[in-house]
């Protein structure tokens, strides 16, 4: 009888206990491998739109830099508007590329394309399908004669936008820049 007392005052785990124990460690590990990996992926996106900040300030600058040089008898800026105005777009990058070759070129134009598709490549930035764009819009806004007017504005501004479409068409980035600003008062 002693005997049998003895064996209901030990203690220890039964094997449905340690079974129910390894299910619910087991829980908590898959959900720390699940919040890692969203870590990273968050981390990767992150990056790449720190990335596009800096590849569209980079064609910013660019556009800034030689605004004043001379495409088809006009100064870039001007260039560039009615380019935009009459074709929609300035500059359209609607495939993922690894970049550019450098042929001579002798209009600026063609040059700072060949440019701009290099900065905008795969090297720079990813590119998961078609749905990612990289692309150049620029705007003249005036009192008259210009796509936007403004009625009490004497003095054409030229504006450009940078858009990056990127994560398979899910994230934006835009970059508004001035690109000239004429005083005609």
């Amino acid at each position: 009888m002693d005997n049998k007392i003895n064996l209901n005052k030990q203690k220890g785990l039964t094997l449905l206990e340690s079974l129910i124990a390894t299910v619910i460690v087991g829980i908590g590990f898959i959900s720390i491998f699940n919040m890692v990996n969203y870590s990273i992926d968050s981390i990767k996106i992150a990056g790449e739109r720190t990335k596009s900040t800096y590849v569209a300030e980079m064609v910013a600058e660019d556009i800034m830099a030689d605004k004043d040089v001379t495409v088809g008898g006009k100064v870039l800026y001007r260039y560039l508007t009615d380019l935009n105005r009459s074709t929609g777009t300035t500059y359209k990058m609607t495939a993922c590329t690894d970049g550019a070759s450098f042929p001579t070129r002798t209009n600026v134009f063609d040059t700072k394309k060949d440019k701009w598709t290099n900065t905008f490549s795969k090297r720079r930035l990813s590119c998961a399908s078609s749905k990612d764009i990289r692309e150049i819009k620029t705007y003249s806004i005036c009192r008259s004669g210009c796509a936007y007017t403004v009625s009490n504005y004497y003095s054409p501004i030229f504006m450009g936008r940078i858009s990056i479409v990127m994560n398979n068409g899910k994230k934006n980035k835009f970059l508004y820049f001035p690109m000239q600003f004429e005083n005609n008062q």
